[in-house]
Formats: structure tokens, sequence, C-alpha cells
């Protein structure tokens, strides 16, 4: 599976993002951040820097959306091998709060 990007003013393509085991669930663009989420249907969400940033193109970060143990996030060293990731239908980016400290 892959994520082949284009710009849409030229309708070029730019490039494409292939290491996805699983097919594209969904994916979000933050813009102030050059940062391109993509979530698959495998339970997996990476994410990616996009142009103009000088790092385009690398996945900064990823992981796998897995399941609460006994009420809580588990982490890396607690994951039974066994656990599943969730796999995911929606991926968005949350509005900016403006904080104006008091």
């Amino acid at each position: 599976m892959q994520v082949v990007l284009y710009d849409l003013k030229t309708m070029k393509f730019e490039h494409a993002l292939a290491r996805f085991q699983h097919v594209i669930a969904d994916l979000d663009f933050l813009p102030s951040r050059c940062l391109l989420a993509v979530a698959d249907q495998g339970g997996h969400v990476s994410f990616w820097r996009m142009r103009p940033h000088p790092d385009q193109w690398t996945c900064v970060f990823h992981f796998r959306n897995l399941p609460l143990i006994n009420g809580v996030l588990p982490c890396v060293t607690e994951v039974p091998p066994a656990a599943h990731p969730v796999p995911l239908c929606a991926l968005r980016f949350g509005s900016p709060a403006l904080f104006a400290g008091e």
C-alpha cells in the first residue's frame, strides 16, 4: 500500500510513501508543521514531514493503536506479544487552542 502525493496546482507527481502493509484508512495534513498523519486499517499511525520542510518525505514518528490494558495505555515494554493493534477508520488533527494566559 502507498500514499501518492501530487501538487494540486500543477498536477505533478511529488512523491510516493510506500511503507504501508495495510489499506490506508485516512490521512490528514497539518500545514503549519509540514506534517502528514497516515492511519491504516492495521492500526498503525505514522507522521511524515512534507514540503517545504528540509526533511521532507521522512517518517518522524509511528506507533500502533493498541487497546488499553487494565484501563491504561501500556508502554512498549508492557504490551503483550499477542496484543493486536486496533484498526483505524478516521484520523484528524485538532484545532490549535489559543491560550491567552492569566
